[in-house]
């Protein structure tokens, strides 16, 4: 495999981090997408697919687009169901030592994108199975509306009767073909299943609301 530019091995340490989202990886005034990114999103997106380092024996896909028009495509994106990551440019390139210090400043899903003008509720829905029922957390970014509640219902019934943009499920459940087909149209995101501990999640709902107890909630 050809060695990697410096540039190309900050990119991929990114890519390696956020697997699962297209990265827009700020060079100058552009948002530059690479390697299979840029293939999938030149399709969606309708822009030019070229190469990095043509005259290499293994010349990397790019694509790009300018950063003061990033919104609109950022939307194509979430709107064909991915994931994006923002990588942006932390310091000024003119000041910079070496190559220019980069980070992922914001992930965007289709879940947590909010439009200017939202004619309809932008759900994001959280599911975790216990025994015979299911609990369930459910917001509206655009509203701040959020609703916790059990239910014994049947879970695809639940998920059609909000129609989430997106989906969190603990990742014991992801292989699970009962959850697969009942969740198929919509936009999945899996986390590790630490991440829905009961007693951290009481805590950090204590916290965010200020309230020594949640009795008072339901």
């Amino acid at each position: 495999m050809t060695e990697l530019t410096p540039l190309m091995k900050q990119y991929f340490s990114m890519k390696e981090r956020y697997k699962d989202a297209i990265i827009l990886f700020r060079l100058g005034d552009f948002y530059e997408m690479f390697g299979e990114d840029a293939e999938k999103a030149s399709k969606i997106l309708q822009i030019a697919l070229t190469s990095r380092d043509k005259s290499s024996k293994e010349p990397i896909p790019m694509c790009g687009v300018p950063h003061f028009a990033a919104d609109s495509y950022v939307l194509k994106l979430i709107k064909a169901g991915l994931k994006v990551a923002i990588c942006e440019q932390m310091e000024d390139p003119k000041e910079a030592k070496g190559i220019v210090d980069r980070d992922i400043v914001r992930v965007i899903t289709p879940g947590t994108y909010t439009p200017d003008n939202p004619k309809e509720n932008v759900y994001i829905i959280s599911i975790f199975p216990s025994a015979d029922k299911h609990g369930i957390a459910l917001s509206d970014i655009s509203t701040g509306e959020f609703i916790m509640y059990e239910t014994y219902d049947n879970i695809q019934d639940e998920v059609y009767r909000f129609e989430p943009r997106e989906i969190l499920i603990p990742q014991s459940i992801h292989t699970d073909i009962h959850y697969q087909e009942a969740f198929h149209d919509f936009f999945v995101s899996v986390y590790e299943d630490w991440y829905f501990d009961y007693a951290d999640a009481y805590k950090t709902l204590l916290q965010h609301l200020k309230v020594s107890s949640l009795d008072g909630y339901g």
